[in-house]
């Protein structure tokens, strides 16, 4: 299934996480930045594989402690499973974490906010991070139109711009 937004500039494809990474190498010549949404359990068909092949792996975490405990032991399981394969294979992989879906007026998110150095140590955390918004947009709601029609586009833009200081 892909979904084309005339005004948005990506595409979006559908796809079960087996079929990932033949989708990656079908479009790896086609575009700059192939993102990826996978699940969060390396042990479901295609999972690994995938994560094996990326240069670059963003975390997206829920911003309260129990989430960030359960991000923390992914992260184990993936350094134990996914770093080997990616050594092996000489791929360089950079990783990097993000906090998603922010109420930063929430008492837990900004008791998180003030810890990030503690964790920044296991792996980096954006500054940035990807505010709560409602879904305004039904069942047609894509997130091109949310970040063009949100009143205020800027705090996506600081976001962007750190991803792009990531990956470059």
């Amino acid at each position: 299934n892909i979904y084309t937004e005339d005004k948005a500039p990506y595409k979006l494809i559908g796809s079960s996480s087996k079929n990932v990474a033949k989708l990656i190498d079908d479009y790896d010549d086609v575009y700059d930045i192939i993102m990826v949404d996978l699940p969060g359990n390396l042990k479901q068909d295609g999972v690994l594989g995938t994560y094996t092949l990326a240069n670059y792996i963003l975390f997206p975490i829920l911003p309260d402690f129990v989430n960030l405990n359960s991000f923390l032991k992914f992260l184990e399981l993936y350094k134990e499973e996914v770093m080997p394969l990616q050594r092996k294979l000489n791929v360089e992989c950079k990783i990097a974490a993000f906090l998603n879906n922010v109420n930063v007026r929430g008492v837990e998110v900004k008791e998180l906010l003030d810890q990030r150095e503690k964790y920044n140590e296991v792996i980096p955390i954006f500054e940035n991070v990807i505010h709560r918004s409602e879904v305004t947009f039904g069942r047609e709601f894509n997130t091109y139109d949310e970040y063009k029609n949100n009143n205020s586009p800027d705090k996506y833009d600081a976001f962007l711009t750190e991803f792009l200081e990531f990956i470059n």
